[in-house]
């Protein structure tokens, strides 16, 4: 193992590295350093709120600490999960139905197979919640949201409901609000409980996201008048769906005439939307404009297809709307579908990813859409079977895990849940959990 540390002093900066350190050998390591540097030569530290001073020696120890500190993954014997270090040393047994990895700390896990079976872990193994929930969902922002008695809340790093399960649906808190729905109607609350965004006008509405959120309202939008400018109603033929700030202000489209006929896609990413475009095509291959093409009937509407591009937060369409489909960006990258020409599998399109200049990064030769998170994407290999196979790839292209899996998820915290087959059938499938080198943390 491989150690560095590093810690900003009185008198600089300074770095340490350690390389293969035992037990034995960090106690005299960390010994020499208290020794070399005195108790009057301070340092900063991250604490919960913020930064701190403390002496050198403290601030060394809290690095070591962290260095050695063992990651804790998600373990399947069979059909029982528990939690074991990267070297597969099982540290919580595997008793529980189910658990979602560590997050700040605390795991989901399901204690038993009834419809209130959900509860959280520390990472000693022992449960901090007295309740069990119907659902549970992994902490993020130190609030986990929560299902108890068919109705929506949230709890703190105690247990304790600080937001009342009162809702009909909920996600976790994102950029400091959350998404909640009452009546079929969403909004946004803050992290004491109160409405920023009131749940009265949105049908349908994405995470904050860059400081916006993507919201639509119902087809019929004459109900919303006091809030949708009618400069900017009549420019929407499906509903009216636009960005909105934190103050509930309606951000895009800010200048509707140049703006015509953008249908929102996705909330903004790195900057940038998928969007819709102005410009449509018919089934016979002809482009319109979007004002043509709303002045058409019914039917007429129903047999045009538009396509995809990004815009940025001033509007302005940065990559043209060319795509068959389009996903957000992500660590620079965003996965788009093209049409393609004399494929050897017969399929009409394929995944690749371009660059926020619109540059093709990764070529489009996949059968289904990724998404980069810690350098690697999951992604599928198309085959003249007709099966897809999940694998990953890095940003230059290169397979780093093989395409073996019957699903692959992103990576988070240098782990990734993968479905593999476990026999002939779909349903003996099994889910589990791999690192960057493929290492597989479940027995079958």
């Amino acid at each position: 193992m491989s150690v560095g540390v590093s810690c900003v002093s009185e008198g600089g900066k300074g770095d340490v590295n350690f390389h293969t350190i035992s037990k034995s050998k960090l106690q005299k390591l960390l010994a020499k350093y208290i020794m070399d540097n005195p108790p009057q030569d301070t340092a900063l530290i991250k604490v919960n709120t913020g930064l701190e001073r403390v002496s050198r020696q403290i601030a060394i120890t809290n690095k070591l600490l962290q260095a050695i500190d063992p990651i804790l993954i998600p373990y399947r014997k069979k059909d029982k999960w528990g939690f074991c270090t990267p070297d597969k040393k099982i540290v919580i047994e595997c008793v529980y139905d189910e658990v979602k990895p560590f997050n700040e700390g605390i795991a989901v896990v399901k204690v038993n197979n009834s419809s209130t079976g959900y509860g959280y872990i520390n990472e000693a193994g022992y449960l901090i919640t007295s309740r069990l929930f119907e659902e549970a969902y992994s902490f993020k922002e130190n609030i986990a949201l929560i299902k108890l008695n068919s109705k929506y809340g949230f709890i703190d790093r105690n247990g304790e409901e600080i937001i009342q399960c009162k809702y009909d649906g909920a996600r976790n808190f994102s950029e400091g609000l959350a998404l909640v729905k009452l009546n079929d109607k969403t909004g946004f609350i803050d992290k004491d409980g109160i409405e920023i965004i009131p749940t009265i006008f949105y049908k349908s509405v994405q995470d904050f996201s860059d400081g916006l959120a993507f919201v639509r309202l119902t087809d019929n939008i004459d109900e919303y008048n006091s809030i949708v400018p009618t400069s900017i109603r009549k420019h929407f033929y499906m509903g009216a769906n636009f960005f909105v700030d934190k103050n509930n202000s309606i951000v895009l489209p800010k200048l509707p005439e140049k703006n015509l006929g953008y249908i929102f896609w996705l909330s903004f990413s790195e900057g940038l939307a998928a969007v819709k475009g102005s410009s449509f095509i018919d089934t016979n291959g002809k482009y319109m404009s979007f004002e043509t093409q709303r002045a058409k009937n019914a039917k007429y509407l129903n047999e045009v297809y538009p396509k995809l591009g990004f815009i940025n937060k001033d509007g302005k369409e940065v990559i043209p709307v060319i795509y068959e489909w389009a996903g957000p960006f992500s660590e620079g990258l965003a996965c788009v579908e093209k049409k393609i020409n004399n494929d050897k599998y017969n399929i009409t399109t394929r995944f690749g990813f371009i660059n926020k200049n619109g540059e093709e990064i990764i070529p489009f030769e996949y059968g289904y859409e990724g998404i980069f998170s810690e350098g690697l994407a999951a992604i599928v290999m198309p085959n003249p079977w007709g099966k897809r196979f999940w694998g990953y790839i890095d940003k230059s292209n290169n397979e780093i895990i093989p395409f073996q899996f019957n699903m692959a998820l992103p990576f988070s915290n240098g782990i990734a849940k993968v479905e593999v087959q476990n026999g002939p059938s779909i349903k003996n499938n099994k889910w589990g959990y791999i690192d960057k080198r493929g290492t597989e943390y479940w027995e079958n």
